[in-house]
């Protein structure tokens, strides 16, 4: 009787295990590696800003709302980052931070101090909007190139 009892919880825990096995190519599906190269940077002082958001409401304050973010030393002139994200629409930006201080520097009047740069490099006065920086990932990688300026 006793080995009965060993047996149940061993046979469940088995099925468990497999079913959590079987599962995991079904959510790697669903997730993309995004590959971010920054190019443009005009010397490699300081750090390379990285941020991605996921809807226009974090991209409005796409420094604090950013879903992903990272910060990468720049060579020769570029940075890149990685991420892997869920499969949906998104947005990047990049800022050279110069004097490492961690956010984009502005003036009195909100202009930025610091080079930066969008996902699609988009040619507008000020921030583009969100329409304009979206992509989608919908693949298992996607490289994007940002023009920091």
């Amino acid at each position: 009787m006793n080995t009965r009892r060993i047996k149940k919880p061993a046979l469940l825990l088995t099925i468990m295990a497999f079913m959590a096995v079987a599962s995991l190519p079904a959510l790697a599906a669903d997730t993309g590696k995004l590959i971010i190269k920054a190019t443009g940077f005009k010397d490699d002082s300081g750090h390379a800003l990285f941020a991605v958001v996921n809807s226009p409401e974090a991209y409005d304050d796409i420094g604090e709302k950013a879903m992903a973010k990272s910060r990468e030393n720049i060579k020769a002139g570029k940075a890149e980052s990685e991420f892997t994200l869920p499969y949906g629409w998104y947005a990047v930006s990049v800022v050279h931070d110069q004097n490492n201080n961690d956010k984009l520097d502005t003036n009195f009047l909100g202009i930025p101090k610091e080079p930066y740069g969008f996902s699609n490099n988009p040619k507008s006065m000020g921030k583009p909007s969100y329409d304009e920086a979206k992509f989608k990932l919908d693949a298992g990688q996607k490289v994007i190139e940002v023009t920091v300026e």
